[in-house]
This record gives structure tokens, sequence and C-alpha cells, in this order.
């Protein structure tokens, strides 16, 4: 008997069963890329993927929430932080609450945190959005990293809200934390926590400031600039630049 005989005929494959047989050829490999895009690519390259897709910012949040978990769970289980809640509790507990009240605007335009009919350069902010107490959005849509910061240091009772200085300047910030030495302290890089302030100072005045997630992965969160729209956004900034480093915890 000839081979061609013995050969058997081709299975009549439906069309559904063929579908199925490519997607599960595929899935796998598919995981796998997914996953080293997503375990490699940069925080803000992320997000600025995510907001051109999710303008109201509620994906990114979603999204953006994974890794400050981790970085959350480090911070409160830390050897530091229970060392700290035994000498000063209330004081350990703002630092958190800092931190915690930064993650709840994570991915939301800066300018619509702001209680107004409209702020500087005449945008409007999105009435449905949540609101934060102290926030005045006084740099209009693309100036309000130092009001946030204020704001998020207000309402945790980390500073006293006073009128004295434009809250929407870093300088004014770093010039009032340098009367405080009892209070606030300049630290290194290596000291910093999360809940302690980054901050940087240039030549010409201008400057930036954000919130410590982990320094030691160059992590802050703060009121960025998103340039592909020339506002702002809270969002999670990957940053190693040379800077200056704030902390109220105890010496």
């Amino acid at each position: 008997m000839s081979a061609r005989l013995l050969a058997y005929p081709a299975p009549n494959r439906s069309t559904s069963w063929k579908i199925w047989a490519y997607v599960n050829r595929y899935f796998r490999l598919v995981c796998l890329v997914l996953f080293i895009v997503l375990s490699f690519a940069r925080v803000n390259v992320l997000y600025e993927l995510i907001i051109a897709i999710s303008p109201s910012g509620e994906l990114a949040k979603q999204i953006m929430s994974m890794e400050l978990g981790k970085a959350i769970e480090v911070y409160k289980n830390s050897s530091d932080t229970i060392a700290l809640q035994k000498s000063n509790p209330y004081l350990a507990k703002s630092r958190n609450d800092s931190l915690n009240l930064a993650l709840q605007y994570r991915g939301m335009r800066c300018a619509d945190m702001a209680e107004k009919s409209e702020v500087r350069g005449g945008y409007r902010p999105n009435t449905d959005a949540k609101k934060l107490d102290y926030f005045q959005a006084a740099g209009g849509v693309d100036n309000n990293c130092a009001d946030f910061v204020n704001a998020l240091l207000y309402n945790t009772g980390r500073l006293t809200p006073v009128n004295t200085c434009a809250d929407y300047r870093v300088k004014c910030l770093n010039n009032r934390l340098k009367t405080m030495p009892g209070k606030w302290r300049r630290i290194s890089k290596s000291e910093a926590q999360p809940g302690d302030l980054w901050m940087i100072i240039r030549a010409n005045g201008t400057g930036h400031v954000m919130m410590v997630v982990d320094a030691s992965r160059n992590q802050y969160i703060g009121c960025n600039n998103n340039v592909r729209y020339n506002v702002q956004y809270v969002t999670v900034m990957t940053n190693n630049q040379n800077a200056i480093f704030w902390t109220d915890r105890p010496v």
C-alpha cells in the first residue's frame, strides 16, 4: 500500500477554532512583551501615553497607582518609620497623610483642583473634579508645583497657612523653610524618606518642588508639566537632577 493511501485527510476545522488556535499560540508572547514594556518604561513616558487616550486621567490614576502602593508599604513597614511613630506619632502620621493625599489626586489636571470659576490665563476648572483645600492654582495651568506641595503640607498640619508669600513660587517656600530650623532641616538624598520634599532652585530664581515617593529610585510626585499639552498634571516623575531635600523628621 502506498504512503499516499495511508495519509490522513486534513481535518475540516471551523473558523472559530482557527481563531482560538491563533490566539492561544501568541497569547503568552504578547503578555511577555507587555510585561517587559511596562516594567522598563519610564513612569512619565507611560503617563504621556495614558493621558493621550484618557484625558479624564482616571485610567492614568488606576494604572500608575501600582508602583506607588509598593513604596507606601515599604515606608509603613520600615524601621525608620516605626521608630519615628514611637517618638512622635502625630508627625509620622502627618507625613504619611501628605503622601497619601497626593496619591488621591494622581492623574488629575492640577488647575482642576482649585475651587475657582476661573484661573490665571482664562482656564475654567472642571467643577466635577475633586478639590484640594488651600490649593489656589495661583500659577495658572502650568506653574503650580509649590502651590500643590504647600496645600499638601497645610492640609496635614505640617505647615501653617500664610499669605506673606506667593504660594506658587518655589523660592518662597524654600525661604520659609529656612526660617524654621527647629522644625524643618536640609538633608541628603540618601536620608530622604517618603513624604520629604525634593526641590531645585535655579540661578534665575525659578525652581521646582515635589514630594518624595522613593528617593533611591528618583521618584517624586507633584504638579508636573505635560509638554504635549502645556499644562500640569499630578504625576510621579523620575528625576535624577542634583536637588536639595527638606524634612520635618526629628534628628
